[in-house]
C-alpha cells in the first residue's frame, strides 16, 4: 500500500512538468524584482534509525540560474539533536515554472544537548530535485540526495575515548519556496 501511495504522489508531482509550453516560463520582470529567496523544507534521512530534518534557507539569486544562501535547521541523528548551520549553493537548469535543480550544502552540526561530550561535526550533501512555482513568487520543491556527517562524541565516564559517527544517508526533502 505504501508503494502505491508513493508512486501516485510521485506521478502527481512530476506530471505537470510534462505539459510545458511558452506560458510556463517565469515572468522576467518577476526575476529582476526578486533577488532574494527563502525556502522551508522538511526531510527524512532513512536508515537504521529514522532521522527527521527541518531546514530554513535564505539567500540571493545571483541570476535566474544560480542561487547562494545560508541555512539553519534542526536534525536528529542517533537520538542526538543537532543544529546545522550551512552554506547552500544551487543551480536551476531552466527558467520555467517547473525546473530541475542541483544543490550543494556544507556546514557544521552543533549539538543541542549534552554539549559537554557531544561535539557535533562537519556535514555536507548534494541534492537533485524539482521546483514547481504556482506563481512568480511561491512554489513547491521536492528533492532526493546524499548526506554525509562526521560527528564526534567524547566519553570520559569509564575511560577517555571518543566515538566518531559517520553518517552516510539518502536524503528526501519536501518544502515551500518564496522569492
Amino acid at each position: 500500500m505504501k508503494k502505491i501511495a508513493i508512486t501516485i504522489l510521485t506521478i502527481c508531482v512530476l506530471l505537470p512538468t510534462l505539459a510545458q509550453n511558452n506560458e510556463n516560463y517565469i515572468n522576467s520582470n518577476a526575476l529582476e524584482n526578486s533577488k532574494f529567496y527563502s525556502s522551508l523544507t522538511v526531510g527524512v534521512l532513512p536508515g537504521l534509525q529514522f532521522s527527521p530534518s527541518f531546514h530554513v534557507i535564505s539567500g540571493y539569486n545571483l541570476n535566474p540560474n544560480w542561487q547562494f544562501g545560508v541555512g539553519l535547521g534542526i536534525e536528529n541523528f542517533a537520538n542526538n539533536g543537532y543544529l546545522p548551520i550551512f552554506a547552500h549553493g544551487r543551480y536551476n537548469f531552466m527558467q520555467t515554472l517547473s525546473t530541475p535543480f542541483v544543490s550543494l550544502m556544507t556546514g557544521y552540526d552543533f549539538a543541542l544537548r549534552n554539549t559537554e561530550f557531544n561535539k557535533g561535526g562537519f556535514t555536507t550533501g548534494i541534492q537533485f530535485g524539482l521546483d514547481h512555482y504556482f506563481s512568480d513568487h511561491v512554489g513547491l520543491s521536492t528533492s532526493i540526495g546524499y548526506r554525509y556527517a562526521y560527528l564526534k562524541i567524547d566519553n570520559s565516564w569509564w575511560d577517555d575515548f571518543s566515538t566518531i559517527r559517520e553518517i552516510n544517508r539518502l536524503e528526501l526533502r519536501f518544502g515551500l519556496i518564496f522569492k
